[in-house]
């Protein structure tokens, strides 16, 4: 395809109507503002008076916190102000388990506490207590939540925890937006063999899989449309909300008829066939009904004008009475218009280039086009945010074929024009070049459709439809990697809930903590090398050592539910009644070398093992009756999906980590050995992991680096 096909007209049909007849005004007032580069404009409107915030080397951040923890825990000298901060941190579980009530770092305890069902209270308690010991993790954890690729993928988590940055520390808030959506992080993409296309082509010694490695960004374009929505209602930052209501707007539903209205219709249109006749009826009510739905429309209608011409008063006021937000709505502009004209640049190269260069342009193209507000689309209804684009794509010398005269207030026929132009080519052209899926399903073009580019939100909400118009070529591909020594140990107590009752919603605020359990042991136990492939450890009332039934994964995951459901929470039990006594039964010298602890924590109390006076939680009682025995006890990974308030550990207790969510991109950081750190020449080895050195092995990535502290 030529670069004139990508430009050419999307349709030679005449319009009825056009978008610059519309009653609405879609001018965005301030637009000198706007056009202005975001550091100049964040100096002039966001000046914080204050050091210079300098930057340190993540590495030293985390020495920093290893020594202030060997001095925090010197004794102070008076014997009981000792006692009395170690009894402070003391805490129970809901099944009154000895626990601690923070791991001693407020930073650690929020990137081992927050997850999809945090509330927004709680995001925003927990990142005001870890910013005020560490600012730049704590903004790197704000990231790591959102990171779809390397963090726990948690977006409504993550609108909070900005939301929170926005309020307290704008500046620093508005100057990373952009690190959102930048090509941060890597992965290593592998390309299977060329096959051949038919009986008659044979294929070659050279064709042997190949790596690739490619960068994607934290989240989505679509993340900036919505912060500025929420921006705009005031609903950023706002910690009595823990739903969105911006965003979540209801699907129209039909209205159900009672039993007696039905009857009651049906009598109504026997006497009318009676009095009129059948074909007179008909007519009538086919009247009726249609000067009904036009008054029905005609409401509708108004109700639209008048919620249009709010929203438009509130982004004025907005814009010229909050600083924040203008900084805000200009940044968002900015960072789409420059990708935009990137994008563009890109694609009027087409004609100069070869085919295989051409195919390979199609990945260097950022989702800009893919997420562009869309003329008269949700977030361009309510922030004129594609005016808004277009006044700085014209500002900025990309639409060279306009001569407007932008005064200090844009007029709404100079506002129609940029718009009809970012229209007709910026956005057409390029979403003709990306194959934007929906456009071909719209056109029932399904053969066309290269599933290889299409997004994952995409296939969740249309896989019924690829399946049933084009079964054969709908594929999935899953990321390799592997553990070694590895089991997981599923809690499917009664806390955990049921997979019986299936979440009412799709928000992950919802999920009950037994579905993220049974999916991220199954998935463990997938990728874990024998002996312990296919094979999982339940604690409850008997904690079991079990192989997975062989089936579909919902009917492994009903199984897997099954095996000890509505039981208690007898952690202890895994160790002291089934690992231990094995491993001295049969003498064994090797045993498993890491358990992941899937659970929401909230652990039985030990019955009749330990003095009841002694203070221990079950992790040291564990780990006492492993030295007795003469064992090493195995690396233990508390994975916490309920985000509670108590702490199974301390971040300094050698040989565990604290995770939680419920993506499975934090087990990424054990594939293959993947479990050190490097400082300077030394490297950390799997006897001296900690909690601490988990979380700094998620946080001291690459692609966390270009995020700065400004205020």
């Amino acid at each position: 395809m030529s670069q004139e096909a990508f430009f050419r007209p999307s349709t030679t049909e005449i319009p009825v109507g056009s978008p610059s007849l519309t009653q609405h005004d879609v001018t965005v007032p301030l637009g000198a503002e706007i056009v202005k580069p975001v550091a100049q404009l964040l100096e002039h409107l966001l000046c914080v008076k204050g050091v210079v915030y300098k930057p340190a080397p993540i590495a030293q951040i985390f020495e920093e916190m290893r020594s202030y923890k060997k001095r925090n825990n010197a004794p102070t000298g008076d014997i009981y102000a000792n006692v009395l901060e170690k009894t402070r941190n003391q805490a129970h579980t809901r099944n009154n388990d000895k626990a601690y009530n923070s791991t001693m770092s407020a930073v650690l305890d929020a990137f081992s506490g927050l997850n999809a069902r945090s509330s927004a209270q709680d995001i925003h308690k927990q990142l005001a207590a870890s910013w005020e010991q560490s600012p730049a993790l704590t903004l790197r954890l704000m990231w790591n939540m959102r990171s779809i690729h390397e963090g726990h993928s948690n977006k409504i988590g993550f609108y909070h925890a900005f939301g929170w940055l926005y309020k307290k520390h704008p500046k620093t808030a508005v100057e990373n937006l952009r690190f959102l959506v930048e090509r941060l992080c890597e992965r290593k993409i592998k390309h299977k063999p060329r096959k051949p296309e038919s009986d008659f082509e044979t294929t070659h010694p050279e064709d042997t899989p190949t790596e690739e490695t490619i960068r994607m960004p934290h989240g989505c374009y679509k993340d900036l449309l919505n912060i500025v929505v929420l921006a705009m209602r005031d609903e950023l930052g706002d910690s009595t909300l823990d739903r969105f209501e911006s965003l979540n707007v209801p699907p129209v539903q039909g209205k159900r008829q009672k039993i007696n209205d039905l009857r009651i219709i049906k009598s109504t249109k026997q006497r009318q066939n009676q009095k009129l006749g059948v074909d007179a009826a008909k007519a009538l009510r086919a009247q009726q009904s249609h000067k009904s739905m036009a008054t029905q429309a005609e409401k509708a209608k108004a109700e639209r004008r008048v919620k249009r011409k709010a929203d438009f008063a509130l982004l004025r006021f907005k814009l010229t009475h909050d600083k924040s937000f203008l900084a805000l709505y200009a940044a968002v502009a900015q960072i789409f218009a420059e990708a935009l004209a990137d994008d563009v640049a890109l694609l009027k190269k087409f004609d100069s280039i070869s085919e295989y260069e051409a195919l390979s342009l199609r990945f260097e193209l950022t989702g800009a086009s893919k997420w562009a507000p869309t003329l008269e689309g949700f977030h361009d209804r309510v922030t004129n945010i594609s005016t808004a684009i277009a006044l700085v794509l014209y500002a900025r010398g990309h639409m060279p074929d306009l001569s407007l005269e932008l005064g200090s207030e844009m007029s709404l026929e100079s506002a129609h024009t940029l718009r009809g132009y970012y229209r007709r080519w910026i956005i057409s052209p390029l979403r003709r070049f990306t194959d934007v899926t929906e456009v071909k399903m719209s056109e029932q073009d399904w053969y066309n459709i290269d599933y290889d580019h299409v997004p994952s939100k995409c296939i969740e909400a249309n896989k019924k439809q690829f399946f049933e118009h084009d079964e054969m070529r709908f594929t999935r591909i899953r990321e390799s990697g592997s553990l070694e020594g590895s089991l997981a140990v599923v809690d499917v107590s009664e806390s955990m809930g049921t997979i019986k009752k299936l979440p009412k919603t799709k928000e992950k605020s919802t999920v009950k903590p037994i579905f993220p359990a049974i999916a991220l042991g199954l998935l463990l136990a997938a990728i874990s090398k024998p002996p312990f492939n296919e094979m999982f450890i339940t604690f409850s009332a008997n904690p079991r050592l079990l192989k997975i039934h062989p089936g579909g994964l919902a009917e492994k995951a009903r199984w897997i539910a099954s095996t000890e459901s509505g039981m208690n929470t007898n952690y202890e039990s895994v160790f002291l009644d089934l690992l231990l006594p094995a491993a001295i039964k049969h003498k064994l010298k090797d045993m498993i070398k890491r358990l992941f602890v899937f659970s929401d924590m909230q652990f039985d109390a030990s019955i009749g093992k330990f003095s009841k006076n002694s203070w221990e939680s079950s992790h040291a009682r564990i780990a006492k009756a492993y030295k007795k025995a003469g064992y090493t006890l195995p690396e233990i990974f508390y994975w916490d999906l309920q985000g509670g308030v108590t702490k199974p550990i301390l971040k300094n207790t050698s040989g565990t980590a604290l995770i939680t969510g419920f993506s499975a991109n934090m087990i990424k950081l054990f594939l293959d050995g993947k479990n050190t750190i490097d400082r300077d020449t030394k490297t950390t080895q799997e006897s001296t992991v900690d909690p601490l050195a988990v979380m700094e092995m998620a946080l001291s990535k690459q692609c966390y680096d270009a995020l700065r502290v400004y205020d």
